[in-house]
């Protein structure tokens, strides 16, 4: 009995002395505001519909993705770093944000039972933080299909990229990031569409 009681006390000692270290706190982000310069004449007179981003494999997920440097072929995700949202949700609801500061249509929406002038169809196909020697950047790569309305062919199919350069290596630096790239490749979107209308 002595000696299970001598067991027990080294047992809490040790126990109290060597501790574990915290577990990390899960960080979770959404995107900022988008950036709009604002266009000369609206994108569509009639409704535009945007909708859910398709997106493969880690694209999916909520956690944030991240590459060694920029010709890496691994992609990992960070373990405590998350989007409150999937990118495929979050990259439409930016998309929309975007258009409705824009003024690009009367009526700019998810629901797919609208009347739309303009639909359009995205897919992620980067979304990640490069971290690079020296200083990352943030990498967005979208592709857009858009269709109009009482016409059989697509009014455009591309491919676009952005690339922002990070100050530092924080998070919510590379989240701001994000909003930039995202920025970037809607305006260019935007005028792309308006040149073929």
């Amino acid at each position: 009995m002595k000696r299970l009681l001598i067991l027990l006390a080294a047992w809490a000692v040790l126990g109290g002395c060597g501790g574990s270290p915290p577990v990390p706190t899960d960080h979770y982000y959404r995107l900022p505001a988008p950036q709009v310069s604002g266009a000369a004449t609206d994108l569509a007179p009639g409704p535009i519909y945007v909708e859910r981003f398709l997106a493969d494999g880690v694209l999916t997920e909520r956690a944030i993705a991240y590459t060694q440097d920029a010709d890496a072929t691994e992609v990992r995700q960070h373990h405590y770093h998350h989007w409150v949202d999937s990118p495929t949700r979050l990259v439409r609801d930016h998309l929309i944000d975007w258009l409705r500061a824009d003024r690009a249509a009367p009526l700019v929406s998810a629901a797919p039972d609208v009347d739309a002038e303009l639909s359009l169809f995205g897919k992620i196909r980067r979304f990640e933080i490069v971290h690079g020697r020296g200083s990352g950047e943030v990498v967005v790569e979208l592709e857009f299909r858009v269709e109009k309305r009482d016409r059989d062919t697509p009014l455009l199919i591309e491919r676009y990229t952005e690339r922002v350069p990070l100050r530092s290596d924080s998070i919510g630096t590379a989240v701001d990031g994000f909003g930039a790239a995202l920025s970037a490749i809607y305006a260019r979107l935007s005028g792309d569409i308006r040149s073929r209308l």
